[in-house]
């Protein structure tokens, strides 16, 4: 059975707590928005991702330590302090779990050998010999006696990834122990949204959220049966609730449109002077120019209030709100009239929208009484603002007609 909101935000009221040694707990990357599968646009590169080991690499051969201000390698010199970090909550891991902390572990030294940098080669050294590639002389451990780690760990991914800088930088020994609480969600929802929360709560150690990285949380949930407020009961904004929420529903109801991906991607170089992305197939998709009323009708079709949206429409609206308006289909889409109809200035407007939602030629009758105020009241400003040619041989009215209820 799902547990509640409240009882899921006291899952560790009796959670047992104790002290494990760094080695012994893994971050797996791929449940981690800020270093996952998923990275943010402002999060690629060696260091554009708030590197928490940027306070290690600039002191890196200097006896005095410099700080950074992402950095986070100098402050666990003095080990792990709870009191400021927070106590990390963890959950065993499977065997097949364990077998993939190892391989992902081999991938990062890997990484930090092939930078070309002699700070990452130490890093790398240094983590040969806590993760037990090495033994204490150096020597090469067998793949099948190399340790495996026992715990997950579901929060203090960036701390998890600056203690090997610590230890390297203070060279006092493998030995490192970090506080822990023993917790068991109850479902992959329930640990998605701790590891949320604790993202969005704490200060110490903390990054920023990007935009994009709440997509990827957003995506979590709705791949986890989630509602939108899982997202606005853990301190995420409404209004960035409601938009990635609906973002994510579309990209899992069309995943052939790749959508996630899509607003993932880097940014294509624009010419000088030039400030819109162009549109294509498979194109890159700006996610702050997205709307989210005009999401959320788009993904109406999951409920009976409207005939479900189909791709080209998603498409389609992509390519309106991007300025290609050959890419676009001539033709609104359903989820562009009702939103026209709920929320346009425009009382009119509104209502011949509504009528063409419901079918109801009834409105059309109705307004046909009052045309001659309408048009009076309307064909100068439109003329004005270019909208449409004057009528051949068109004058004001000077009838007074019955005004008809709509």
């Amino acid at each position: 059975m799902s547990m509640s909101d409240t009882q899921r935000s006291n899952v560790t009221s009796s959670a047992q707590l104790a002290n494990v040694e760094y080695s012994d707990i893994h971050w797996d990357q791929l449940f981690d928005p800020k270093t996952g599968e998923y990275k943010s646009i402002n999060q690629r590169g060696k260091e554009s991702f708030d590197n928490p080991l940027s306070d290690y690499l600039k002191s890196y051969g200097k006896q005095k330590a410099e700080p950074t201000p992402t950095g986070l390698a100098l402050e666990l010199l003095v080990g792990f302090d709870a009191s400021v970090s927070g106590v990390i909550h963890v959950t065993p891991l499977t065997v097949k779990e364990s077998e993939r902390a190892v391989k992902q572990r081999r991938k990062q030294i890997e990484l930090w050998k092939a930078a070309d940098n002699v700070a990452y080669t130490e890093l790398a050294a240094t983590a040969e010999l806590v993760w037990g590639f090495v033994d204490k002389d150096g020597k090469k451990v067998k793949v099948a006696d190399v340790p495996k780690p026992q715990h997950a760990g579901n929060m203090g991914f960036r701390r998890g990834y600056a203690t090997m800088g610590a230890i390297a930088r203070r060279e006092e020994g493998t030995s490192f122990p970090f506080a822990v609480a023993f917790v068991e969600y109850a479902d992959e929802l329930e640990r998605i949204l701790a590891h949320a929360a604790e993202n969005l709560k704490k200060t110490a150690g903390a990054s920023k959220l990007a935009p994009l990285d709440y997509v990827i949380i957003a995506c979590s949930v709705v791949d986890e049966g989630g509602r939108e407020s899982h997202l606005t009961n853990n301190n995420v904004k409404r209004g960035t609730a409601q938009k990635t929420f609906a973002f994510a529903k579309l990209d899992r109801r069309f995943p052939e449109l790749k959508l996630v991906e899509r607003v993932l991607m880097d940014p294509p170089e624009l010419p000088k002077g030039i400030t819109k992305y162009p549109y294509g197939e498979g194109c890159y998709i700006p996610f702050s120019m997205l709307d989210t009323t005009a999401l959320r009708h788009l993904d109406k079709g999951t409920t009976e209030v409207a005939a479900a949206s189909k791709p080209d429409e998603v498409e389609s609206y992509i390519a309106l709100v991007m300025n290609d308006k050959k890419a676009a289909k001539r033709t609104m889409t359903r989820a562009d009239i009702e939103a026209k109809a709920d929320s346009h200035k425009c009382q009119i407007v509104r209502i011949v929208c509504k009528a063409i939602l419901e079918n109801n030629t009834k409105v059309f009758s109705k307004l046909v009484k009052i045309a001659n105020q309408l048009n009076d009241a309307t064909i100068p400003h439109l003329v004005e603002m270019e909208l449409m040619d004057a009528p051949k041989g068109w004058e004001p009215s000077t009838a007074v007609e019955e005004p008809a209820t709509v």
